[in-house]
C-alpha cells in the first residue's frame, strides 16, 4: 500500500472502532494471523452484523470519526487509537498527522 491509502485505511479502522464502541460495544474482532491489518475491521464487522439499522448507523458515525481524525495533531491521534484499542506507535501518528496537515494546507494555498 502506498503512504495515502495506509493513513486512510488506519483512519478507517480508528473511526470504525470509536464508532463501535458506542454503537456496538459487544462486538470482537476475529484476529488475524500476526496481528491486525489496517483496512480489514469494517470487512470482519459487516461479516459479523446484519442488522442493516446498525450497519447504516456504525457507517455514518465511522466515516465522520475517520474525517476527524485528520485533523488531530499526532499525540491526540495516539491516545485515540490507544483508546479505542487499535494502537499505533507514535511515529505512525506523526507521519500521518503531518500527512493530513500538508493536504489540508495545499488545499488552502489552491483556494487563495
Amino acid at each position: 500500500m502506498k503512504d495515502h491509502q495506509t493513513y486512510v485505511a488506519v483512519l478507517t479502522d480508528l473511526g470504525l472502532a470509536a464508532a463501535l464502541s458506542v454503537l456496538d460495544r459487544g462486538y470482537r474482532m476475529t484476529p488475524g494471523k500476526g496481528g491486525h491489518m489496517w483496512g480489514t475491521l469494517s470487512g470482519d464487522w459487516f461479516a459479523q452484523r446484519t442488522d442493516q439499522e446498525l450497519r447504516d448507523r456504525v457507517s455514518g458515525m465511522a466515516s465522520a470519526a475517520a474525517t476527524a481524525l485528520t485533523r488531530l495533531p499526532a499525540d491526540d491521534l495516539y491516545e485515540a487509537a490507544q483508546t479505542y484499542g487499535l494502537p499505533i506507535p507514535l511515529g505512525l501518528a506523526k507521519e500521518i498527522a503531518g500527512h493530513f496537515s500538508i493536504r489540508r494546507d495545499e488545499v488552502l494555498t489552491y483556494r487563495r
